[in-house]
């Protein structure tokens, strides 16, 4: 780094401080450029302050301390400079010439918006050297804005001495030790993702009822195209401006030509996009249902809605991360028709499953990083020519565009390190090209190869492709600077990126068809006949991407009776299980294949057979990802597969923000010792072993007791009940202790007969959901709520309070929370009737003396705990309850000690279970 010290700031500032001083009537004139205050006043302050900004080390350019943008004048849209730690950007200046004033809201609003867009910088300057405004924007920012509003320093170049400090904060020593980093997007008020999408969506239900106002027979389907096609040619059309690979205003001057001329704006418009046509192909500007327009002026005010002033949004600088996660929103979200309405409703699926849920960035990189890096790791770009990378539920295409980064970035690096290799360095016949600041990059038609080459994706929603391809098109023209016209730069993706249903091939039809609606709402799809060459040549090397998260219960009985069929799935299935077997069906001999999926596939009984084909086919590695959606609890693994290995054993990693662990490696030896090929990724051969022996220790529950699960009523339903019979609620019970609540239910209930036999009785109850076992004795024949089982013991022999020492004590929820489960980090697990008849329970044998005296010691105890727990709830003073809270805990050791002694556990066995997380 190019260390400076305070001391050596302040010498050099002073003599640019004396400098401007001396010619300021000239520097400040209007003949005086900017180009000029930047390379004799901003770049020399900012030197001064540590940073490299001639690239002096000769860095790679992904690796430079500053992008500088070349100062033009009609075009360019990004900031003047941006400054990175380690590739990072950090913050943004914005440089002006002397003669302008800073106070100028549309000054202010440009630069504010820079930092906007890219939803991770929040820190802007503007400046001329005159005067330095430093802006920490955590809002969006608007024209009629007040100039101070976020405004964090204000300082004219004579008082720059004096507050050294000031400027200090953004040397390259103070942002490196993290003079910027305290501010994070979760400060945002509307960030730019979510703002976007809000106006995403305002702009589709005014396009929507405009054009439906036109043409009242208009289909839902049909609307829903048209709209997303115009918005998608508004969008695209705007990044190619703000980048300068079309004029800027482009689009805005056939608002112009409309009020000018005499002929419709829809004509100006068509006449436009088939010129765009013709100079980028590819398939966003080509002739289709698109010709259906809205009135001229609902379209004016649409395409000016996306300009400054309106807009803040500077698609320069916008990352393709945030257009995925708005576009991924609003695919949650449908156009419906009513005889008087137009208005947007979540799809059906989407609210079964909770929402619509962005996979974050971090994510991506690691599921790619463990796949596409890996499979072109030392190959050459004519060997990766002949990858193929699919993702069979691509959505907005965030898992592709990673996929294609990885590639390019790759193949520039190769090119850089084997110059030999590249043709001309020409954007339209070479691999390589440079640009005039120096920086390599790949041509335009090296891009479109790798595009058409390597990625393949395919979804069920015809919006969600066209959003793919748009987004794949955006990362292949980053950077490529003015395109000459007619050069058809961009490939055809209709053959790589196809719309349809990936579960589900014509062969549901049986001969017959569905009526058109079904038809279009099933969507079938034949890998075989649209990927013919690539499943010819037996399928694809990289399968990737986020599955739907949706019961299949919740399908059309057609389509669900399909999918257990073809795919040899029963129970309660979700469609990600299916997308796994799909996937594994579609991967080459030697392919690599990686989910995000929710840790459920580790432990669920009805996900055996997917669980049993993934180790079948090198599943090699599964990553603890936590709860990755921002707004969703759902805990989620990443998993891995290999085709082409069988490894001894399976790394476990835990992925989050801060970055990747690799925790430790689980043989699959281990995995044998585990019941319905249960995947437990903290399973280490101690606590293998310890799980073997407890085990082996006992007979299984169901061999001792019949358990039943509670009545299927709403808590609500209870609670209104004021008569009946009592009833426990699931939170009313916890170990050795019951709070009943004056709950009650009809006595003439169906679920009243159903639980007669097992309510009526001495029974234990069991919690559904807790942290740990959580069990009691119920000796006054209450009834008991879903969120309850009740275990009844077949023979007389077997003490209930016996049996109530061994479920609740820590032996039991050890072996359940590692037998069963993987421990959940926020969410408690749920007990489920197969898991609680499978545990292991040491019988007494009343023969032996030793037997005996333990299980009469063990019953006594459990007295004890349900004596003290009564105390506990009528306890007067907190003394008393701290009182017996300390006796409770005391009781419950020496019961936890019996029991280890009942199974014959060492130290060591003991020490394992004391110390692990489950209690």
């Amino acid at each position: 780094m190019n260390k400076v010290s305070e001391a050596t700031f302040r010498e050099k500032l002073a003599e640019l401080v004396d400098r401007f001083s001396q010619n300021k009537d000239e520097y400040c004139s209007s003949n005086y450029p900017e180009a000029e205050v930047r390379r004799c006043f901003i770049d020399p302050l900012f030197e001064a302050l540590g940073w490299d900004i001639s690239n002096k080390a000769g860095k790679s350019f992904s690796e430079q301390d500053v992008v500088l943008e070349k100062t033009e004048p009609e075009g360019r849209k990004r900031p003047d400079y941006t400054f990175r730690i380690n590739g990072k950007s950090k913050f943004f200046v914005e440089a002006k010439a002397p003669h302008h004033n800073l106070n100028s809201k549309r000054l202010i609003y440009q630069a504010k918006s820079y930092a906007y867009s890219t939803g991770t910088v929040f820190y802007v300057v503007l400046t001329d050297f005159e005067e330095w405004r430093l802006y920490e924007v955590l809002s969006e920012p608007k024209i009629d804005d007040n100039i101070k509003k976020e405004l964090i320093q204000k300082l004219y170049y004579t008082e720059y001495l004096d507050n050294i400090d000031k400027l200090w904060l953004l040397s390259k020593e103070a942002v490196l030790a993290g003079s910027l980093d305290k501010v994070s997007t979760a400060d945002m008020k509307n960030p730019v993702d979510k703002a976007f999408l809000g106006f995403l969506t305002r702009c589709r239900l005014i396009l929507a009822k405009d054009i439906r106002k036109q043409n009242p027979k208009i289909r839902d389907y049909v609307l829903n195209d048209v709209v997303q096609r115009h918005l998608d040619r508004i969008v695209f059309t705007r990044i190619l401006e703000d980048r300068g690979i079309i004029r800027y205003r482009s689009l805005k001057e056939q608002l112009d030509f409309w009020r000018a001329g005499n002929d419709k704006l829809s004509n100006y418009l068509r006449r436009f996009y088939n010129q765009m046509n013709g100079d980028f192909n590819g398939s966003i500007f080509r002739p289709d249902e698109c010709d259906i327009y809205p009135s001229g002026r609902t379209m004016e005010k649409i395409i000016r809605e996306f300009y400054p002033p309106k807009s803040p949004y500077q698609f320069s600088v916008m990352p393709v991360e945030i257009l995925g996660y708005s576009y991924e929103k609003y695919l949650g979200n449908v156009i419906r028709l009513t005889p008087k309405q137009v208005k947007l409703e979540q799809k059906p699926e989407v609210r079964k499953a909770g929402g619509v849920y962005y996979t974050p960035k971090y994510i991506v990189d690691y599921i790619v990083d463990n796949t596409v890096g890996k499979l072109i790791e030392g190959k050459t770009p004519q060997e990766i020519a002949n990858i193929r990378i699919v993702d069979p539920a691509c959505g907005s295409g965030s898992f592709l565009i990673g996929a294609y980064q990885k590639l390019l970035d790759y193949h520039l690096e190769y090119y850089q390190k084997h110059p030999e290799a590249t043709g001309k360095p020409d954007m339209f016949e070479g691999d390589i090209i440079y640009k005039s600041s120096g920086e390599p990059q790949l041509s335009i038609r090296k891009k479109a190869e790798i595009l058409t080459n390597n990625i393949f994706g395919v979804d069920i929603d015809p919006s969600a492709v066209e959003i793919t391809r748009m987004s794949l098109y955006i990362k292949c023209t980053e950077g490529i600077g003015r395109i000459p016209p007619r050069h058809k730069i961009l490939p055809p993706l209709k053959d790589n990126i196809r719309c349809g249903n990936s579960l589900i091939g014509s062969d549901i039809h049986e001969g017959e068809l569905f009526d058109p609606d079904t038809e279009r709402k099933i969507n079938c799809f034949d890998w075989d006949v649209a990927f013919k060459d690539i499943m010819d040549s037996g399928g694809f090397d990289c399968v990737i991407g986020n599955p739907p998260y949706v019961r299949t219960q919740m399908l059309d009985s057609t389509y669900l009776s399909y999918l257990k069929e073809k795919y040899i799935l029963g129970g309660q299935v979700d469609l990600y299980l299916v997308f796994i077997m799909k996937a594994l069906s579609l991967l080459s001999k030697s392919g690599r294949f990686s989910f995000i999926v929710p840790r459920f596939l580790l432990y669920n009984l009805d996900a055996q057979p997917v669980r049993q084909k993934m180790l079948e086919n090198g599943l090699y590695l599964i990553a603890d990802a936590n709860s990755p959606f921002e707004e969703a609890s759902t805990e989620c693994i990443i998993f891995a597969v290999n085709k082409k290995d069988t490894p001894a054993s399976i790394r476990i990693d835990k992925v989050s923000k801060e970055g990747i662990k690799t925790s430790h490696s689980l043989p699959l030896e281990l995995l044998e010792t585990m019941p319905d090929k249960i995947i437990n990724i903290k399973l280490t051969p101690p606590v293998a072993l310890l799980l073997k022996k407890i085990k082996n220790s006992g007979k299984e529950l169901k061999e001792l007791t019949e358990i039943r699960r509670g009545m299927e009523i709403g808590k609500k339903s209870l609670r209104e009940s004021k008569s009946g019979l009592p009833v426990l609620l699931g939170e009313e019970t916890s170990r050795y202790s019951i709070a009943w609540g004056n709950t009650y239910v009809n006595p003439d209930h169906k679920e009243v007969k159903r639980l007669k036999n097992f309510s009526e009785t001495p029974k234990i109850l069991i919690r559904r959901v807790a942290s740990r076992l959580m069990a009691t004795l119920d000796c006054d024949n209450l009834y008991f709520s879903k969120n309850l089982y009740s275990l009844k013991p077949q023979t007389s022999d077997l003490s209930l309070k016996y049996l109530l020492s061994i479920v609740n004590s820590r032996i039991m929820s050890f072996f359940f929370l590692h037998y069963f489960t993987t421990k959940k980090e926020k969410i408690f697990p749920e007990f489920q009737v197969y898991q609680l008849k499978r545990l292991p329970i040491r019988t007494i044998d009343f023969s032996n003396p030793d037997d005996v005296a333990m299980h009469n010691q063990l019953v006594q105890l459990v007295d004890m705990m349900l004596e003290l727990n009564r105390r506990l709830q009528s306890a007067p003073t907190e003394s008393d309850r701290e009182r017996i809270r300390l006796q409770i805990q005391s009781t419950d050791r020496k019961i936890d000690n019996l029991v280890y002694k009942l199974y014959n556990l060492t130290e060591d066995e003991i020490q394992t279970i004391e110390g692990s997380n489950g209690n």
